[in-house]
């Protein structure tokens, strides 16, 4: 058999149409996620195939989606030896079946029976297809989760397989005769043991009657052993009564309950003595320690007064202490405002001494310009006079004019080159304590040389680092616009010089101070005063700082001191108000009286303990429970001594007038029969069993023959998997029993999950592959198998299914495509598959 096409629409979670096409030989694996509807798909296959298209009730409600009431439909295009076929279902509502092959369509049950007809299969009369109903079919299609089922072949499914290995290896059963021997012996064997051994019929019917038999013998041995116990218990009970009666049991607990309850209640008049003992002295001592109380509170105002006086004290002194340190404080402010004065008008004496020592430097310079403009106007008056005769001289040359202004303005040039060279040029010496280096452009400087700089020049000193020097150009500039202002420029200089230098002396009188230092030595002296004065300064803030904080100190003590005298006036009001309601002589007398009386009530008290304990109260108490359970006891058991009297005779009374006896005799004669003729079918039975087990064991060693050729077909898929390993199957339901290896045998259920899973296929591959190559139909469908497989067993298992392929078609379904990439079998998708179109009538 082999699949071509599936399309499946409205079947459970496959609502959208599912359509698989162009299925071949060999291998297909068909992938899905979960709950994507592979297991889905393999129940539709199987629906499609052996489920009636009028299929009704829960069943067919089951096909529909969930929520939906709409037609499931499925349709299945196959080969059998070359031909095709086609099968198309409905379901629900307008239900249908359409079958196409070779030989013409056949339509509802027609189809059906057909179909069934063609695969070996049996249409169900009514409801689901059983697995039995299925065939042999239903043994290739594995759904997810059964594995571990077992073969199961059901009952169709085995005779189609012992159909095949009868016409290969014959009758090696023992013939017609050796059949019909073994049922035989088999029938009368059962007519008397189940199939495991149990009784049945007439040999279960007699062992109960023995059984009963018998258990009516125990039981009426057990009543004529009770009835002969009934009597002596009646005789012990009566007697038990007499001695009651006798001895006067009940009269003498009485008695004695009665002198208990009498000590009892002595005890007890005494016990309340004693709790009204116990509360006299509570009532004492509450009392007491009122007084005490009060005792107390009136020494802590005695206290508290005193300590207020005190506190008081202390706080008055403590003002008094403050006043005397005010006026000491107030000098010091006043003394540090005097510094501070003093040292005001010292700085401002220094500070017109700086002034006048800075006018008079001003006077010297204004002297020394003064007399250089005077030397330099006597100059320019000989330069005027050498120009004169210079001219006259001048006259007599033969030269041009021309040449003399060029001659004259070359050496007017070159003079003021020199004059700006030496006005814009900076000297520098350099005189190192220890003999440092100093170089200008990797040259060294002499030690002790001046330098004349006339550009921007770095020098570089050995320990120290580097000088950057630029000469002043501005200066320049102002000297050579003094000397181009000629002489009118000088006299004017010479006048404002003079006219400075007069106001200066007027306004200083430097006459009158003859005493005047230079600038430096009067701002160092302004500076030194300054900061005295500055110190003066601080001293002031940081004596008001004082003065001010000792202000405050005395407010606080004030306010303390007033405080205090508040809390001694209130302390002395309330001892006041406590004496005034009684003195403490009244208070310490109430005091006394109150312990005195705690000490007689405390006397009573143990008094009163005393005599109550003399009574022993736990053992009058235990005497009187004591009593009470005899009391309760004796009467309890004198009536349950006469209830058993009334019990016993009516029961004796019964049991002899039943007759036990007799009856006791006739059930063991009934028992002797019953087991002599149980233990005569007993053997009957035992000796058709064995004739049963020895037929049947060589019954066995004839079906090994017969189980060979399916074997042989196991066993090249099992070596892939276990080499050197023999499977076992049962030559009734062809189910494994298990596996031998390693010269051990294994029975299948003790094989681990993985094993048994894995053994399942390989039987399943293993009879496909047999029932196949004898013109059976026959395919594989495997739903998510081998999920309990290492990866050596699961490689293995591929290379089982890779030559199991070789025969028939499989089909894997999967949630794990990955798993199966290296396969080198096509991969179809189920999620792509939903997207065709599903073509049904």
């Amino acid at each position: 058999m082999l699949f071509r096409s599936i399309s499946v629409r409205n079947f459970r979670k496959l609502v959208s149409p599912a359509v698989i096409k162009g299925l071949g030989a060999g291998v297909t694996i068909i992938a899905g996620d979960n709950e994507e509807g592979k297991s889905t798909l393999l129940l539709a296959i199987r629906t499609g195939l052996f489920e009636r298209h009028n299929l009704g009730g829960r069943a067919a409600e089951a096909m529909q989606p969930f929520g939906s009431t709409v037609r499931p439909q499925i349709g299945l295009d196959f080969e059998i030896d070359g031909e095709s076929y086609s099968i198309t279902k409905g379901f629900v509502h307008r239900p249908s079946a359409l079958l196409t092959t070779p030989d013409g369509k056949f339509e509802g049950p027609a189809a059906e029976e057909r179909l069934a007809e063609l695969l070996t299969f049996r249409v169900p009369l009514r409801g689901e297809s059983r697995p039995d109903d299925r065939g042999i079919l239903g043994l290739f299609w594995l759904e997810q989760g059964r594995v571990l089922e077992g073969v199961e072949c059901g009952e169709l499914g085995r005779s189609t397989l012992r159909s095949s290995l009868e016409q290969e290896v014959g009758d090696v059963l023992g013939g017609a005769r050796g059949c019909r021997l073994l049922e035989a012996a088999s029938a009368r064997r059962d007519a008397w043991l189940t199939a495991t051994g149990r009784p049945r019929g007439e040999l279960a019917a007699a062992i109960d009657a023995a059984e009963s038999a018998t258990t009516l013998v125990i039981e009426l041995e057990a009543e004529r052993q009770t009835y002969d116990q009934e009597i002596e218990n009646l005789a012990r009970a009566r007697r038990e009564l007499a001695r009651i009666d006798g001895d006067k049991v009940i009269e003498k607990a009485r008695d004695a309950l009665a002198a208990a309850a009498a000590q009892a209640e002595t005890t007890q008049q005494l016990r309340q003595q004693d709790q009204a003992a116990g509360q006299a002295v509570s009532l004492a001592e509450a009392q007491a320690e009122n007084i005490r109380g009060r005792w107390t509170r009136r020494l802590a105002l005695i206290q508290t007064s005193t300590d207020k006086e005190k506190a008081s004290k202390d706080a008055e002194t403590k003002l008094l202490a403050l006043e005397g340190e005010t006026q000491s404080l107030l000098s010091r402010c006043n003394e540090a405002e005097a510094a501070l004065l003093n040292a005001v008008e010292d700085r401002n004496v220094a500070e017109e001494r700086v002034a006048l020592s800075q006018s008079s430097a001003r006077v010297k310079v204004l002297d020394e310009e003064i007399a250089e403009l005077d030397r330099r106007f006597r100059e320019l008056d000989a330069r005027v006079a050498e120009r004169a005769v210079a001219q006259h001289q001048l006259s007599g040359i033969k030269i041009s004019k021309r040449s003399f202004d060029e001659l004259q303005d070359l050496e007017s040039a070159m003079r003021e080159a020199r004059a700006a060279l030496g006005a814009i040029a900076t000297r520098v010496r350099f005189s190192p304590i220890a003999g440092q280096r100093v170089t200008r452009n990797e040259d060294e400087i002499p030690v002790g040389d001046g330098v004349e700089v006339t550009e921007a020049t770095r020098f570089l000193l050995e320990g120290f680092g580097r000088v950057d020097i630029e000469p002043g150009a501005a200066e320049l500039a102002a000297r050579r616009a003094r000397f181009e202002e000629g002489a009118g420029a000088l006299e004017a200089a010479l006048r404002a010089k003079s006219a400075e230098r007069l106001r200066l002396t007027e306004e200083n009188g430097f006459s009158l101070a003859p005493d005047i230092g230079d600038p430096g030595t009067a701002m160092r002296a302004l500076i030194s005063i300054r900061a005295g004065e500055e110190a003066a300064r601080r001293a002031l803030g940081t004596a008001e700082k004082e003065h001010q904080e000792h202000i405050t100190r005395l407010a606080v003590a004030g306010q303390g001191l007033a405080t205090s005298r508040d809390a001694v006036a209130a302390a002395r009001g309330d001892l006041e108000s406590a004496r005034a309601e009684v003195s403490e002589a009244d208070l310490h007398a109430r005091l006394d009286a109150a312990q005195a009386s705690v000490n007689e009530k405390r006397l009573c008290k143990t008094e009163t303990e005393d005599r109550l304990r003399a009574t022993n109260p736990e053992e009058v108490q235990l005497r009187q429970d004591r009593a009470e359970a005899t009391l309760r006891t004796v009467e309890v058991e004198q009536r349950r001594l006469r209830d058993d009297v009334i019990g016993l005779e009516s029961r004796l009374a019964a049991l002899g007038k039943n007759g036990i006896g007799e009856l006791l005799e006739e059930a063991r004669e009934q028992a002797a029969r019953t087991s002599c003729r149980r233990n005569r079918l007993q053997a009957d039975a035992r000796a058709w069993d064995l004739l049963v087990n020895t037929l049947k064991r060589a019954e066995r060693d004839a079906k090994e023959k017969f189980l060979e050729p399916v074997l042989k077909t196991i066993d090249p898929f099992l070596r892939l998997l276990f080499p050197g390993a023999h499977l076992a199957l049962d030559e009734e339901t062809l189910e494994i029993t298990g596996i031998e290896r390693d010269g051990r045998e294994e029975p299948y259920a003790a094989l681990s999950i993985g094993t048994r899973e894995q053994l399942s296929i390989l039987v399943r591959l293993a009879f496909a592959v047999y029932l196949r190559e004898r013109g059976h139909p026959a395919a594989v469908i495997l739903d998510d198998a081998l999920v309990y497989a290492d990866d050596d067993r699961f490689e293995r298992m591929q290379l089982a299914l890779r030559k199991a392929a070789e025969t028939v078609q499989i089909l894997i379904l999967t949630c794990r495509p990955r798993d199966w990439r290296l396969f080198g079998a096509p991969i179809r998708r189920l999620a792509d598959a939903t997207t065709a179109s599903l073509e049904l009538s």
